[in-house]
């Protein structure tokens, strides 16, 4: 079974959090304007540095091994209706093995 994706990586907290840092100049006003102590303000950056090194770390992963060129395939979007149906086909035995 799939694993049903996540609409949002972030919570609600956490992204009013970032969109009032845009708008303040301290995290004690973003806070404020969020509706939760600075304290716990802190508290949510921190987790979400840590959130974004691990995402970072993996996507580095990947970055270094799309010089393989299956890896890459299979990450990009761009695999084609065509490579697709290919892989798919049957595979034919060569002429020679037929008549032997």
């Amino acid at each position: 079974m799939h694993k049903k994706e996540q609409p949002n990586v972030l919570s609600r907290t956490e992204e009013d959090l970032i969109n009032a840092l845009k708008d303040t100049d301290t995290v004690g006003l973003a806070a404020q304007k969020v509706g939760i102590n600075t304290k716990k303000a802190y508290n949510i950056l921190y987790r979400l540095r840590k959130k974004y090194v691990k995402a970072r770390r993996f996507v580095n992963k990947i970055d270094a091994q799309k010089k393989y060129g299956l890896v890459a395939m299979v990450l990009s979007d761009r695999m084609t209706e065509t490579v697709l149906q290919r892989d798919l086909e049957p595979k034919e035995e060569p002429e020679e093995l037929l008549t032997a």
